[in-house]
């Protein structure tokens, strides 16, 4: 992908662009504080053209201008600014913490040239984010769920609950055995100053101000058509995706059956074929 970048209020936000086509694959990324996969925009920009950028305080971006106050609003308000950089007509993609910034966008635009959104795996509402890892865990352990969320609920982040943490990532990040093995060394407190701030020092549940994030009643002011993708081991269970997909008013659901929170990573193919099979099909 092309690197480059765009002047948001006077902060440096890092752009990958590649492809070409008459529309164009917006992807916004997870995180919070995460950076774009370039390698998935390289594949999906083989059929179109794909614009990715890193969010503020994360990637090549600079910081946020204030750390200290930073509320999910930046994102959205960040989104709209970096989007009127795009000529032409797209489609947001928002995966994991990257759908609260899609769905604020789109909830509250009136833009013709916005095609469609697609929710990869993603993190809308704390409270249920927070009920998926619970029910996870309990399909991996019944006994390690209670101490799991005991644990979460009390905010304790110490060697008990990394380690139970590592059973938890090996489940539902990968799917291939070495990925699988790797995803373990995620077990550990977040260091990135975004993640601390928004998420909290939880790495699976949210304990931070996205505790309490909700943006579930925006669902139904989106007036494109939405399309909506998880693993069938994911940090997002099947049955809450389809909730939050009933909530847009869409029956558009791909749950891709050997597949984790990460694996657009390890498949990326079948993620991207999905998407340009929907997009193909809405934007005729």
């Amino acid at each position: 992908m092309i690197q480059g970048s765009v002047l948001i209020d006077g902060r440096k936000i890092a752009t990958y662009v590649a492809g070409e086509g008459d529309i164009t694959y917006v992807f916004v990324h997870g995180g919070p504080g995460g950076r774009s996969d370039e390698r998935f925009g390289d594949l999906l920009s083989e059929y179109g053209k794909v614009f990715m950028y890193d969010q503020s305080g994360g990637g090549r971006s600079d910081p946020v201008p204030d750390l200290e106050n930073l509320e999910p609003g930046l994102y959205i308000d960040e989104l709209g600014k970096v989007l009127s950089t795009i000529e032409g007509k797209y489609v947001l993609i928002g995966y994991s913490w990257g759908a609260v910034p899609v769905v604020g966008y789109a909830a509250s635009c009136n833009d013709p040239d916005l095609v469609s959104t697609v929710f990869l795996s993603p993190f809308l509402d704390g409270t249920l984010w927070s009920e998926d890892q619970f029910r996870n865990m309990e399909d991996i352990d019944k006994d390690k769920a209670v101490l799991f969320r005991k644990y979460a609920e009390e905010e304790y982040v110490g060697p008990e609950f990394l380690e139970l943490l590592k059973d938890y990532f090996y489940r539902y990040l990968y799917m291939e055995e070495p990925n699988r093995i790797e995803s373990t060394k995620h077990a550990h407190v977040p260091v990135g100053k975004i993640c601390l701030r928004l998420w909290g020092k939880n790495d699976a549940v949210p304990i931070g101000p996205l505790k309490d994030h909700s943006s579930l009643d925006l669902l139904g002011k989106i007036k494109v058509p939405s399309l909506w993708i998880c693993g069938g081991s994911d940090s997002v269970r099947p049955e809450t995706l389809r909730k939050m997909a009933e909530m847009a008013g869409s029956d558009d659901i791909v749950v891709i059956p050997d597949a984790g929170h990460y694996s657009i990573r390890e498949i990326p193919e079948e993620f991207i074929k999905a998407i340009v099979d929907f997009v193909s099909e809405k934007s005729l």
